[in-house]
């Protein structure tokens, strides 16, 4: 079984979101982006990254307030056994 790449949803007839999602070579989701669809509501467009550590634990989430990777809206890292808001430039430890 694979991994979906794309869900399209319609409210009635009339068509709303779209996701996108994109998986590292661990199937292991790595992007989510999601949009309107051409003709139909009125969507935000949004997109979230994650990232996981050799052990596959997600150490890091950031979302956009776009498409793409900028600008930068929010991002959380993992570090300690705790997880920590970072409101400004991307944050994480090694």
């Amino acid at each position: 079984m694979s991994n979906p790449t794309e869900v399209k949803a319609s409210i009635g007839s009339t068509l709303d979101l779209k996701n996108t999602y994109q998986f590292d070579t661990l199937n292991r989701l790595t992007d989510i982006v999601q949009q309107g669809q051409s003709g139909g509501n009125s969507v935000t467009a949004k997109h979230i990254t994650q990232s996981y550590n050799a052990l596959s634990q997600r150490t890091q989430i950031a979302r956009y307030q776009s498409t793409v990777k900028c600008p930068h809206f929010r991002s959380m890292c993992y570090a300690s056994n705790v997880w920590v808001r970072d409101m400004g430039s991307l944050c994480c430890w090694s």
